[in-house]
């Protein structure tokens, strides 16, 4: 099984002097390739720094973007709402991951949409936060 995406392995964000004034958003398409059929592929997290409980998250599942141009993406399901630092502390590892599709053919290509917001809440004033470059995509 070949699981790809196509950031190029660039980061997802980097985001300096955030605020509440708005969304950053990315996408990105992943490629499932391989024999088994019905195969979960499930995205889990960690994190560091004390930003990540005032990162409001939102993950969509939707056809039409890429990696560095959401113009044409046309969502679907959201599969992930909540905080960066609950993705992390609940969806660590692939068997506690959230299931981001399911392969049902060779190729599967997928959208997702990537949303972040930071919460309007002055205890996240001069805070920081990584995602250490573990979003991870995983297909089992």
């Amino acid at each position: 099984m070949v699981l790809t995406d196509d950031d190029g392995g660039q980061a997802l964000f980097s985001l300096n002097a955030l605020g509440p004034a708005g969304d950053s958003f990315q996408c990105l398409e992943i490629v499932y390739e391989g024999t088994a059929r019905q195969a979960e592929v499930r995205l889990h997290a960690t994190t560091s720094g004390d930003l990540a409980p005032y990162l409001d998250l939102t993950i969509e599942r939707g056809s039409g973007g890429i990696f560095g141009d959401c113009s044409s993406f046309s969502p679907g399901t959201v599969v992930y709402q909540g905080t960066l630092g609950d993705l992390a502390a609940e969806h660590d590892q692939w068997s506690s991951g959230v299931v981001v599709f399911n392969a049902v053919e060779s190729p599967t290509v997928e959208s997702l949409r990537i949303t972040v917001r930071v919460r309007n809440d002055p205890a996240a004033a001069n805070t920081s936060a990584q995602a250490d470059s573990n979003f991870s995509f995983e297909g089992q």
